[in-house]
């Protein structure tokens, strides 16, 4: 069974500045009442204990995956889009937008630059959608996941991750996504992702 998509928003020229706005606005409230939440957990902590000092590094974990719901459907920068419409006509109907927002809906405007989904990390989008679909035994559902520092790995991880919380359900618990800070040394955790 092949799962849907993750969604993602087409940047092209039907999109509407003012509609997108909307909904960074109302994922910016969920977030903040969210963050508090933790924020309050993390406060009760004991930094003497050693547990508690563990459950804060967790919590502190959680926070910045948390992030990734400022931005719930980012844009998607999709090569056919840039190879149909252009740069230049793409840049002038956003433009002619964002020219009318004010200082408050600009700063709004900037989560979207959390996360973008380009076509390299669509494909890897893909991929993971692919994986997910093996079930028979002997099939491996995991990956090596490589690439140049700074090109959004670690951030994609946190916004699939985000899409694929563990439930609670009446039988079982539902885990379908572990994403575990693997130290690569004592000193310098790099994100794994199990899917």
């Amino acid at each position: 069974m092949i799962k849907a998509p993750l969604p993602t928003l087409a940047l092209d020229t039907a999109l509407d500045v003012q509609t997108r706005l909307r909904q960074l606005d109302l994922w910016q409230a969920e977030w903040r009442t969210a963050h508090e939440q933790l924020n309050d957990r993390m406060r009760q902590l004991d930094h003497s204990n050693h547990f508690d000092i563990q459950r804060g590094a967790q919590l502190a974990q959680l926070q910045q995956r948390l992030r990734m719901k400022l931005v719930q459907i980012p844009l998607e920068i999709a090569s056919d889009v840039i190879r149909q419409v252009g740069y230049e006509a793409l840049r002038q109907h956003l433009v002619a937008q964002f020219a009318t927002l004010s200082q408050a809906e600009r700063l709004l405007w900037l989560q979207n630059f959390l996360f973008i989904m380009t076509p390299d990390l669509r494909r890897l989008n893909d991929k993971l959608a692919v994986v997910q679909t093996y079930r028979s035994l002997g099939q491996r559902r995991n990956f090596l996941l490589g690439g140049p520092s700074g090109m959004g790995k670690s951030t994609y991880l946190d916004w699939y991750t985000s899409h694929h919380v563990p439930r609670v359900e009446a039988e079982r618990n539902h885990v379908p996504v572990i994403k575990i800070d693997a130290p690569v040394s004592n000193h310098t955790p790099s994100p794994f992702c199990s899917a």
